[in-house]
């Protein structure tokens, strides 16, 4: 899928698709701090910290959801927990914000807090950030009442996407050997997972990764700043993806996205951004991009194509977990400025040459005929 018009058509359908989330849905808090001389406290003499102004954004998995909705999906629904607190009440104000089914939410009145990431900041630095309900422990009752919640809408969702962020969240082994049963049991629907730590545990369902938890699926640790190859990567993908029997999509940042279907693999480009980036937010915008489409009955190379240009949007929203509506894909997808072989321009022990010349073969030539056109640039590089 590389022309316009088949995004725009694809993107027009997706007001009949139906999407739900499991996940472990948090809130997002911003809190710009005063900078004046600080006031003492009465009570402790100790100086206190004045929050001048403070905001809300659906973070973890309900970023997820407020990215399906900004895809104007035609029915959203969502599965998750919350305690009985303020920050819980605020994620369900959000949810019902936005228009999405939240009846699968349940509420756990005790050893649970509302998951938060709450960021601080002094003027535009964010300072060491506070978080809510590590120490979560889901309830029996609760793990029920979610399964429950779920067996009843599955028969009516096109895409379950499975989202796992927190070491201690919803996905207690009840909850996944749960999931696995399900994704067994309703076969029309697609379940895609994106878990930070646990995507051994799940099977029958599409994988999307990046490159590190491939790796990591693998037995091979790599540092944060590894800049994996494409090869290596695709051979990780293509191991998890004969022990599972499901395709395996494996994000590169700003190199792209692979996707490994059987015997298929399709590498897609990353798109080249001059300004500054966030990436904060840009793999919920890909997994929800790409179940949007996989519900109106794309393909995982047409869905994943979508869900690269609109992680490209998502990253250009600084200090924010931001979104992709259909215009802005639209917009990316009509000049993107794709960044090929970026492993090639990097490495110069990779290069071939023509035979007596100084001229580098980056693709052996088209079988069509010989070449009778060729554009040189200002930089010396043939178009």
């Amino acid at each position: 899928m590389s022309t316009v018009g088949k995004i725009e058509e694809l993107l027009g359908t997706l007001d009949r698709a139906r999407v739900g989330l499991l996940g472990d849905c948090c809130l997002d808090a911003y809190w710009t701090l005063d900078t004046a001389e600080p006031e003492l406290s009465v009570e402790t003499g100790r100086p206190t910290q004045s929050v001048i102004s403070q905001r809300y954004s659906l973070g973890g998995g309900a970023n997820v959801v407020a990215n399906l909705a900004a895809l104007d999906l035609g029915e959203i629904r969502v599965f998750a927990v919350v305690g009985e607190d303020l920050f819980g009440r605020e994620m369900l104000r959000l949810f019902d914000v936005l228009g999405v089914h939240r009846d699968g939410v349940v509420i756990q009145p005790d050893n649970w807090d509302t998951a938060v990431y709450a960021k601080p900041h002094i003027r535009e630095e964010e300072q060491d950030r506070i978080d809510f309900g590590r120490l979560n422990r889901i309830a029996a009752a609760t793990e029920r009442a979610l399964v429950e919640a779920l067996e009843q809408a599955l028969p009516e969702l096109d895409v379950l996407v499975v989202n796992q962020q927190l070491p201690l969240g919803i996905h207690s082994p009840a909850i996944i050997e749960a999931l696995n049963r399900l994704a067994k049991d309703y076969p029309q629907c697609t379940f895609l997972v994106d878990s930070r730590d646990k995507s051994a545990s799940f099977f029958g369902m599409i994988l999307k990764l990046n490159a590190l938890e491939a790796a990591r699926l693998c037995g091979v640790e790599r540092a944060m700043d590894y800049a994996m190859p494409v090869e290596e990567l695709r051979g990780y993908l293509t191991e998890i993806q004969q022990r599972s029997g499901k395709p395996v999509v494996g994000s590169r940042g700003d190199r792209g996205m692979l996707v490994v279907d059987g015997e298929n693999t399709t590498v897609l480009p990353g798109i080249q951004i001059l300004g500054q980036t966030d990436p904060v937010g840009a793999g919920d915008t890909a997994v929800s991009a790409m179940a949007a489409c996989l519900a109106v009955g794309a393909d995982l190379v047409e869905a994943a194509t979508v869900a690269n240009f609109a992680a490209t949007v998502t990253v250009q929203k600084l200090r924010t977990t931001g979104t992709a509506c259909r215009e802005e894909i639209l917009r990316i997808a009509a000049d993107p400025d794709y960044i090929h072989a970026p492993e090639l321009a990097e490495d110069r022990r990779r290069a071939r040459y023509l035979e007596g010349a100084r001229i580098e073969v980056i693709r052996d030539a088209s079988p069509a005929g010989p070449i009778q056109h060729c554009l040189f640039d200002h930089d010396g590089t043939i178009s």
